[in-house]
């Protein structure tokens, strides 16, 4: 991959993907930014996911196909009609790639689907509701392959383990009878902690912890007390607006004991793997404050361990783990500034770059 690639970030607007020079500044109106768009031969501006795959090849999956870039130009697939070894479904959410170097698509509609660099061929997964060997649903919001290289698609009904071997999957449904079923039916974000073990993000549903010996799943919610005690001032007094701090869009290990979630409209929640519980929270107004929204789209630990926050039509805030200030940017006159203040999606390429 060429040295022009040293971050990437995924806007919602004119130009969706972005480039940022330099990785290590440590001063806000040091960062410059450079964009990427449908000018440039992107096929479309809303990116839902970015990957850098094993051979250094850029991937962007947006509503309208997907996306290959080698750092000067974009190759482009899409749907074709008359081929079924083609893109099932344009509309892409999520890009994963295995140790065997297949990139695996996930649609919103069309099932998953796996692409074979060597062939240029799709592979299609569909859902099948009288084979329960198929993918539970065909909207996959996420994708994730853990260390020892397994599969795990997310839906928005349930989480589906791939048999590579057999081509089959195993599904994991909410089960309101089975307490340790996994939370809820809407998968948006899946993660692996130090023991490999699991952490889901569901939406509505907070999020699922599947032990992977037991392969049974604990599910934690923020509590009615939880909201009380960490959002002061009757934030959430409304009883709909109380059911987003419950609405994970994003997670991150912080460290090794604390999971960072990302909902849509509660904020950021820190929750404690180790005791289970909600240990601190931030949102606009608390100790770490200043953060612009609390509708958290996405986050990625960055240069110098500073966690970047992108924030729905706020733009990126830095987190400066230092002493946890926060640089915010956004739009402005300047042509090398972000471009949009509606961030989707950010990247941390192999070289430590975002």
């Amino acid at each position: 991959m060429p040295t022009r690639f040293i971050a990437q970030i995924a806007f919602r607007l004119l130009s969706a993907a972005i480039l940022l020079l330099p990785a290590s500044v440590t001063h806000a109106q040091d960062y410059k930014f450079s964009h990427l768009g449908v000018k440039d031969g992107l096929s479309q501006a809303v990116i839902n996911c970015i990957l850098q795959d094993s051979r250094g090849f850029m991937w962007f999956g947006t509503q309208e196909g997907l996306n290959q870039y080698d750092g000067y130009t974009f190759h482009v697939f899409k749907r074709d009609p008359e081929d079924t070894n083609s893109l099932s479904n344009n509309f892409i959410y999520s890009i994963a790639e295995d140790k065997q170097g297949i990139l695996w698509i996930g649609t919103n509609g069309g099932g998953l689907n796996s692409f074979d660099p060597a062939t240029l061929k799709f592979t299609r997964y569909l859902s099948d509701p009288k084979d329960s060997t198929t993918i539970s649903n065909d909207v996959v919001r996420t994708l994730f392959v853990d260390k020892k290289g397994t599969l795990w698609v997310g839906t928005d009904a349930g989480l589906n383990q791939f048999d590579a071997k057999n081509k089959k999957f195993r599904r994991f449904l909410t089960n309101p009878d089975d307490p340790y079923s996994i939370a809820g039916a809407r998968v948006t974000c899946i993660i692996e902690d130090r023991d490999e073990d699991l952490w889901i993000g569901t939406y509505g549903t907070g999020i699922s912890h599947l032990d992977m010996k037991s392969r049974r799943f604990y599910n934690y919610q923020m509590s009615e007390s939880d909201i009380d005690r960490f959002y002061p001032h009757n934030v959430f007094k409304d009883p709909q607006r109380r059911k987003r701090v419950n609405q994970v869009r994003s997670i991150l290990f912080n460290t090794p004991e604390m999971l960072w979630v990302g909902t849509d409209g509660g904020g950021i929640e820190v929750f404690n793997v180790v005791n289970h519980s909600y240990e601190s929270i931030l949102y606009p107004g608390s100790s770490l404050s200043d953060i612009s929204s609390n509708v958290i789209t996405s986050m990625q630990r960055g240069p110098n361990n500073d966690i970047w926050i992108g924030v729905f039509e706020a733009g990126l805030d830095i987190l400066k783990m230092g002493d946890h200030s926060i640089e915010h940017y956004g739009p402005t006159n300047d042509p090398y500034s972000l471009n949009s203040k509606v961030i989707k999606r950010m990247f941390r390429d192999k070289q430590g770059n975002m």
